[in-house]
């Protein structure tokens, strides 16, 4: 399964969301190690205290660089990366919106960070 997680907690100074975010993803990543995790993020993740070389194998960050379209990030960029890529489940914060139209195609499933 491939799983796309929100990864702007993890673009500025880590806070309560941004550490807890990295370890969820860490953790999922090392019980689940036949699926694929991936950050996605519009903005680049600070490499500071995230120690890329001690992650999972099969967690990794996609950096998807804003242009005039992908700009508005939650609205075209995410669902067109998302359709792109087939994800089969997005994880969000609770903070973001619940729909996310990715133009007919159809995630498996969406969940917020808070409830895992």
């Amino acid at each position: 399964m491939r799983i796309g997680i929100d990864g702007i907690p993890l673009t500025g100074a880590k806070t309560g969301v941004g550490h807890y975010t990295l370890e969820l993803a860490r953790g999922l990543a090392q019980i689940a190690d036949t699926d694929s995790f991936e950050f996605v993020t519009p903005a680049r993740i600070l490499s500071g205290d995230s120690k890329r070389d001690e992650w999972p194998a099969n967690l990794s960050v996609t950096y998807r660089e804003p242009n005039s379209l992908r700009k508005h990030w939650w609205t075209i960029g995410l669902p067109l990366y998302i359709r792109q890529s087939s994800l089969d489940l997005f994880i969000r914060h609770a903070k973001v919106p619940r729909m996310i139209s990715t133009g007919g195609y159809h995630l498996k499933g969406s969940a917020t960070t808070s409830a895992l």
